[in-house]
């Protein structure tokens, strides 16, 4: 999509009752096949785990390179799709504190991203396919990347 497209959407829940902390969010997204073929294989493993292969984009077509700019950091589509699940919560007007601790594998995190490795080029093409990475946090400290980057098994 454009950089102008309006791609915001609201819901309200209302919470019939007190819950006791901690709370977790579950959803799903339907009609998104995160398990084709063409997708899994759209990245580069190396790439996101060591500073040096920054300029391997072997395997991340079509989301491999940006123009003149060189390689996308991370490349292919399963990053590039990257789903911006941007949530506020609230109760009696006041806004909730919503962690995001915990919710990547601790093995992903040291193993698969390296912590010298900083996104480049992601998302400053002519079309934006998700959400944005900070430039200045290394791949292994993002962790809705981290989450997304572990594909579904299952349509």
């Amino acid at each position: 999509e454009s950089n102008s497209t309006n791609k915001t959407c609201s819901t309200s829940l209302m919470v019939p009752k007190p819950m006791k902390a901690p709370v977790y969010i579950y959803y799903q997204l339907d009609n998104f096949y995160q398990n084709h073929r063409r997708y899994v294989k759209s990245r580069n493993d190396k790439q996101l785990r060591f500073k040096d292969s920054a300029d391997s984009t072997k395997g991340c077509d079509p989301e491999a390179t940006l123009n003149n700019s060189g390689p996308i950091v991370p490349c292919g589509l399963i990053a590039w799709s990257l789903f911006n699940d941007t949530y506020k919560f609230s109760v009696n007007s006041k806004s909730v504190e919503v962690s995001k601790k915990g919710i990547a594998w601790e093995s992903d995190q040291r193993h698969k991203f390296g912590s010298d490795v900083y996104p480049k080029n992601f998302q400053s093409g002519p079309f934006i396919g998700g959400a944005k990475l900070n430039s200045s946090i290394p791949l292994s400290e993002q962790v809705d990347l981290i989450v997304w980057m572990r594909t579904a098994a299952l349509p």
